[in-house]
């Protein structure tokens, strides 16, 4: 079994597309068509499974947020709805309180420990203040300005391949 744990703020959306705080309309609802357009092949090429591991998965469907001028819907729900085919059974890490996503992977490891025993585990954070670096090659850090480019795709694929 191979698992990819899956962030969304600056992986599948990013600052330079203006999608990374935008959502709302069909065409342009937080998320980068081309970042998911590489998760895809992601999920195609190596038969990965996902794990959120991204903070919205503790949000609830119905949440919004805005400003003065536009109130923004979660897009986590429709993404979530679309990318289920490909989404682990057990499909969000335990959530210890949000400052450690090293630990809330750690539990779900923890708990999936048979599955994984002949398998290989990837992390997609965009964040590195939270322990993620301890997984070593495991953890491959996006930057927020592009999110999951081809290059870090094709490492990835590479990364599940090898295992």
């Amino acid at each position: 079994m191979k698992i990819l744990f899956l962030d969304i703020d600056g992986v599948l959306n990013n600052h330079n597309s203006g999608t990374m705080y935008l959502s709302g309309s069909d065409e342009h609802y937080g998320i980068d068509e081309n970042n998911l357009q590489q998760l895809y092949r992601i999920l195609r090429n190596t038969n990965c499974q996902i794990v959120w591991s991204t903070n919205w998965r503790n949000h609830p469907d119905d949440w919004t947020w805005g400003n003065e001028k536009h109130e923004y819907h979660s897009p986590f729900p429709k993404l979530r709805t679309m990318l289920a085919p490909f989404t682990h059974k057990d499909s969000c890490a335990p959530h210890s309180d949000g400052s450690d996503k090293a630990l809330d992977i750690a539990y779900w490891i923890q708990n999936h420990k048979t599955e994984l025993e002949n398998g290989c585990i990837a992390i997609l954070d965009d964040m590195s203040n939270q322990r993620l670096d301890t997984y070593g090659t495991c953890f491959r850090k996006t930057d927020p300005n592009f999110g999951l480019t081809e290059q870090l795709a094709d490492e990835i694929i590479r990364f599940f391949n090898d295992h």
